[in-house]
């Protein structure tokens, strides 16, 4: 029987969120093309619009900032939420799903999960009617993924018949089986998981351009100050760039190297440009005629840090002696999915965070080496708070679940600014041994200290 209603919830705090009820939104409406689909935000549309605005602003600033402690901080501050919200989260489930004659929910976030519950609960004791409902898990299936698996696992015995969990196969340790991995995590039975595809836009299911064909990116930049800087950065390389109204297109050739690095959401402008820098060194001084490279930076625009990292780039191409011209920078905003899964099909080399929808990105079409950023460890932390070990890592403990599942699954790498020589060198024809030793200015304070090899988490 066709459902006709859907609700689908989301949370604007983390873009991994959004994107995977984009994703649902299209796979429902693809199953049900007569249904009514509504779209909530859990803290937008059921608390408060400006205390969305609110932690949607400090989780991006915390993101761009590299600031472990305070993501970690964050996602203990979304439990509190939980607990403080849990009446508003009832009431609202409750309302929401009686006027509208809810039939389904798809929640995409951590949050609410009991209070949405009780909610179904009393509409199957008032009504006679239950509602499904289907948390989908933005993150892989780690025992790191604790802000997912918290709010279920501490749901009671009445409260687990409702709820089915959408995710993937879970990496297990030695001897462990996967009821055994749910029951622990999750205090639930592996009835009720559904392992299903990732919550991932259609793109990423589509045929794509193999490596071996040329193909030709349209990205689209909006901003024409931005337009204008990303332009005249890739004109200091050698692959010829068209230039249109609100977009540039790059021809990608078989032979091309092409390597991505994407950030997240909110990049820290900070290590962007460290990475740019030791990519320009690491292809200076080479004679090497028959190829070329391409490395694509995603520069997004939701947090303002000034100066603009485009600007950056470009200031740091400029100032570069002996600029290597085989290279092409190219600087871009977050684009849909039709940009973003042929690149990284593509893509011999990616530079990223372990986010959860990025994590799964990388899953469904990488075919190159993947290098998963850290941040450096906090030098300082406050008397009060015990040095926990997820500082030490330089990664929320999510992230750290979903590198660990590519080390696994694809053979990823951890890697830092300090660590990219080494980690990188097979990625660059006839590297030199020098440049794995000699010192790289920090193109935004004073020379860097040589870092740790990189390592397994």
């Amino acid at each position: 029987m066709s459902i006709k209603r859907i609700l689908i919830l989301t949370l604007t705090a983390g873009g991994g969120h959004i994107q995977a009820a984009k994703a649902k939104y299209l796979e429902t409406k693809a199953a049900h093309p007569n249904g009514i689909i509504l779209e909530r935000d859990i803290l937008f549309d059921w608390i408060w619009k400006y205390f969305g605005l609110f932690a949607k602003h400090l989780w991006g600033d915390a993101q761009a900032r590299g600031n472990i402690f305070l993501l970690v901080c964050l996602s203990f501050a979304l439990r509190l939420a939980d607990f403080l919200f849990w009446v508003p989260f009832f009431l609202s489930a409750l309302k929401t799903c009686l006027r509208y004659d809810i039939e389904k929910i798809i929640d995409t976030q951590p949050l609410g999960t009991s209070a949405i519950i009780k909610a179904l609960r009393v509409i199957k004791w008032k009504t006679g009617k239950q509602i499904s409902y289907e948390k989908v898990i933005t993150d892989l299936p780690t025992i790191d993924a604790k802000h997912f698996f918290g709010g279920i696992k501490s749901l009671s015995s009445n409260d687990r018949p409702f709820l089915k969990v959408v995710t993937t196969k879970p990496i297990l340790e030695y001897g462990e089986t996967e009821e055994e991995f749910w029951k622990n995590n999750c205090n639930i039975p592996l009835s009720s998981i559904i392992y299903a595809n990732f919550p991932l836009r259609p793109a990423f299911f589509e045929k794509t351009t193999q490596p071996d064909e040329p193909f030709e990116l349209n990205i689209s930049i909006l901003s024409p100050d931005d337009l204008h800087l990303t332009y005249k950065t890739v004109s200091y390389g050698s692959v010829p760039v068209k230039r249109a109204k609100n977009q540039i297109s790059i021809p990608i050739e078989p032979n091309d190297k092409v390597a991505l690095m994407m950030l997240g959401a909110n990049p820290n402008p900070k290590a962007v440009l460290s990475y740019t820098s030791r990519f320009i060194k690491a292809l200076q001084n080479k004679s090497l005629p028959n190829r070329k490279d391409l490395f694509f930076i995603f520069c997004s625009s939701q947090v303002s840090i000034k100066p603009n990292i485009r600007k950056q780039i470009l200031n740091l191409i400029q100032d570069t002696k002996n600029y290597p011209s085989q290279l092409t920078i190219v600087p871009i905003s977050n684009q849909n999915d039709l940009i973003i899964a042929p690149l990284l099909k593509r893509s011999n080399a990616t530079l990223t965070r372990s986010g959860g929808l990025t994590s799964m990105e990388l899953l469904a079409v990488s075919q190159g080496k993947i290098w998963i950023h850290k941040e450096p460890a906090p030098q300082k932390i406050p008397k009060f708070i015990p040095r926990m070990e997820t500082f030490k890592q330089g990664m929320p403990p999510w992230e750290r679940g979903n590198a660990r599942y590519l080390e696994i699954k694809k053979g990823a790498k951890i890697i830092t600014p300090e660590t990219f020589d080494e980690v990188s060198k097979d990625y660059f024809p006839i590297f030199q041994e020098e440049h794995l030793h000699e010192e790289i200015q920090n193109p935004l304070s004073s020379p860097s200290a040589k870092g740790p090899t990189a390592k397994s988490l």
